[in-house]
């Protein structure tokens, strides 16, 4: 038999289990990053939200999911040529300068940012391939997950690849195209000043066709309308068989006029004799040569006026038809220099893209700058937190006061 005491403490220890408790299992990984997680956020909330996650968020988009983006600057400046003087003399010795063309510039730039410009393009090259190759990114790839894949949103995407910097001063326009492989940067910026390039060779031949056409109509016209004139005029000489009656008359004219002298000088002669000699036989015959000359001078200016067979009449006519003839000579020696004129504007109106700077090929990529992307998104949550703390500061101060 046992003891009493000691079966006592028999009984005692039975009772009591002296067995060690049981250890709990170790924390996984993901248990202790949640445990992290919950403490940082339990004690530590607003500087998880306004600080943490961002950056970790802006710092995993921006080195594990963005696409590196190359950049292919090119520049150009569209010229036309100046003619100092509208005189093929004047021109021949001035010659042509060229000058830029501040109007035509933001033309070819209209272009290059249109829809003409995405398709110039497109007919070189499979331009969706090319915005294709950034699938991995989700806020450049194309079609994104916001981003339908329809001709409008392309235009949209492009517009963000594609920009354009004109300086005023010195008419230089630079471009920068954007892709994601350098290769297909430089082709596409190639392109549009290639395209650039069609755009201003159409624009010069269709106003060089338009103003030599409509010169060179109104030459043929001036032409068709002087050889009218010219015709009647040979019709008329052939009709009236004179060549100029305008001559003709200023002959008469003259006769007229030395028949004239000679009656003076006739009847003055016969005045000296009658009081000399007045029963002379000259007399009479002096004052027969008189009656016979003033009938010549009439009969010399009846040839000039006073009948439908006179001259003043054919003059007239002949007169008229002169100066339908100068008037239409000179309307051709007009049409004949307005369409000189109009060749040398057409030259002055010719458009030329002069490449100042070839599209180059990227070896670094322009974009995404991490680093400093990162350094922003952390100043400017660093920002935010300290309002947080400022805003939070001050209402606390507002109920201690309260």
């Amino acid at each position: 038999m046992m003891e009493p005491g000691l079966s006592y403490e028999l009984r005692v220890l039975d009772l009591i289990d002296i067995r060690p408790a049981p250890v709990p299992p170790p924390a996984t990984f993901a248990e202790k990053i949640r445990r992290l997680l919950r403490f940082a956020f339990w004690h530590h909330g607003p500087f998880v939200v306004t600080i943490v996650l961002p950056v970790v968020a802006a710092a995993f988009y921006l080195f594990a999911l963005s696409q590196d983006r190359y950049l292919s600057e090119a520049r150009f400046i569209v010229r036309t040529p100046s003619v100092g003087t509208t005189s093929i003399v004047g021109s021949l010795i001035a010659g042509t300068s060229v000058t830029r063309a501040v109007d035509d510039a933001y033309i070819i730039n209209s272009f290059i940012e249109s829809r003409s410009g995405l398709a110039a393009i497109g007919q070189k090259h499979d331009i969706r391939k090319m915005f294709a190759k950034g699938r991995g990114d989700p806020l450049w790839r194309f079609p994104g997950p916001f981003r339908s894949d329809g001709e409008e949103e392309l235009y949209r995407y492009y517009r963000r690849l594609v920009t354009l910097s004109y300086d005023k001063n010195s008419g230089l326009t630079s471009l920068y195209v954007q892709a994601f492989s350098p290769q297909d940067a430089q082709a596409i910026a190639t392109a549009l000043l290639e395209g650039a390039e069609v755009l201003a060779n159409r624009l010069s031949a269709r106003a060089r066709d338009d103003s030599l056409r409509y010169a060179e109509a109104d030459v043929q016209d001036a032409r068709a309308r002087a050889t009218q004139p010219l015709e009647k005029l040979t019709e008329y000489r052939n009709r009236e068989r004179v060549v100029d009656p305008t001559r003709i008359s200023n002959s008469i004219v003259e006769t007229i006029g030395r028949l004239s002298l000679e009656i003076a000088v006739t009847n003055a002669e016969l005045m000296d004799l009658r009081r000399s000699a007045a029963l002379n036989p000259r007399v009479q015959t002096l004052q027969t040569r008189i009656q016979a000359l003033e009938r010549q001078v009439q009969n010399e200016r009846n040839r000039l006026a006073g009948s439908d067979m006179a001259l003043a009449a054919k003059i007239a006519e002949f007169e008229l038809l002169a100066l339908e003839k100068d008037f239409a000579e000179k309307r051709l020696s007009a049409a004949i220099k307005s369409a000189e004129a109009a060749r040398l504007d057409v030259i002055r109106q010719q458009l030329y893209v002069e490449r100042v700077v070839e599209p180059n090929l990227s070896d670094y990529p322009e974009a995404p700058r991490r680093l400093l992307m990162l350094g922003v998104v952390l100043f400017a949550c660093f920002l935010l937190y300290s309002s947080y703390k400022q805003l939070r500061r001050a209402q606390l101060e507002r109920k201690r006061l309260g």
